[in-house]
């Protein structure tokens, strides 16, 4: 819903998943959080980003789940 180059702020930061999640469509990511723990995690994962180093899920893949045959993986 933002165009490419907007600011986005994810008022509950978490461990940056929106912010990520912003700066892999081209957009500015802001962020904040009272937990210092899911901050200082959030800054590793950006700056793994960054570095193209961060692991994450393809679109459209789903999310393990050990309670289902293979993992929930066709």
């Amino acid at each position: 819903m933002t165009d490419e180059g907007d600011a986005i702020l994810g008022p509950y930061m978490g461990v940056g998943s929106s912010v990520i999640a912003a700066l892999k469509q081209g957009r500015v990511g802001y962020g904040c959080d009272i937990v210092p723990e899911y901050v200082a995690i959030a800054r590793q994962r950006i700056k793994s980003w960054d570095k193209g180093e961060l692991r994450t899920r393809p679109m459209g893949k789903p999310i393990y789940n050990p309670k289902l045959p293979n993992g929930g993986h066709k």
